[in-house]
């Protein structure tokens, strides 16, 4: 109760996120809620044009009736929207705006780590998984900033994140293995330091953390000092 129906969270409002999964209950309780189908998401797609790019007619029609005219759309009807949002021109418009956003959001994330500020680095590299699902630096760069501020699950779901991703990347592996040592599970954490130095063998970083980790399996003292690759 009392909690605002439009904040942005990960780059979308709770009205974007349930029309995105055709959540026709969710969307009409928001709406009742105060929810405003006007506010899109940072890549400026508003709730209303998720549902038709995914096919989610009864979302669509839904939001239609509370949704304002958006002026690309040359003819604002049902059959119209519909016709308009998987048009070449529509998804090149999407295509290029999802790009700026994603590159500004990286860009962003970066200056914040170099300040130190892990936490509005997490903020803007969440900005930018948003923008561009698929970009496993995106999770390996969060990762990094939660192994530095102590959060060993965060840090472990990001780096499984990025391994699924990208399974041959070294720095993926190693990602994982860092997280595994915040949360004490050496075994795990050597195992992944392993994989990530049969895919970059020469990388005497990694040789070193896989080296802790094994000792620290066995109770031998290991450094309190892990190190992190750089993004």
């Amino acid at each position: 109760a009392g909690a605002d129906p439009n904040v942005v969270s990960c780059g979308k409002t709770p009205l974007v996120a349930a029309a995105c999964e055709d959540e026709t209950k969710i969307i009409k309780c928001l709406l009742k809620s105060g929810a405003n189908p006007n506010v899109a998401d940072n890549c400026g797609v508003t709730p209303l044009e998720h549902g038709a790019m995914r096919g989610n007619l009864a979302t669509v029609m839904i939001l239609f009736p509370f949704t304002s005219q958006i002026s690309s759309f040359p003819d604002w009807s049902f059959s119209g929207i519909m016709k308009h949002i998987n048009s070449a021109k529509a998804r090149k418009q999407r295509d290029d705006k999802m790009m700026e956003v994603f590159q500004m959001s990286k860009s962003k994330g970066a200056d914040a780590f170099k300040r130190k500020d892990y936490l509005d680095a997490i903020y803007w590299y969440s900005e930018a998984s948003f923008a561009d699902p698929c970009d496993a630096t995106s999770y390996s760069n969060r990762s990094l900033c939660w192994t530095l501020l102590k959060q060993g699950i965060q840090a472990l779901f990001d780096a499984e994140m990025c391994v699924k991703m990208k399974p041959t990347w070294a720095k993926a592996h190693y990602r994982e293995g860092a997280a595994w040592m915040l949360l004490e599970n050496y075994s795990m954490a050597a195992e992944a330091f392993s994989k990530a130095l049969k895919l970059d063998p020469d990388n005497n970083e990694i040789r070193k953390a896989h080296w802790e980790a094994v000792e620290a399996e066995f109770g031998i003292s290991v450094s309190e000092n892990l190190k992190v690759l750089h993004i």
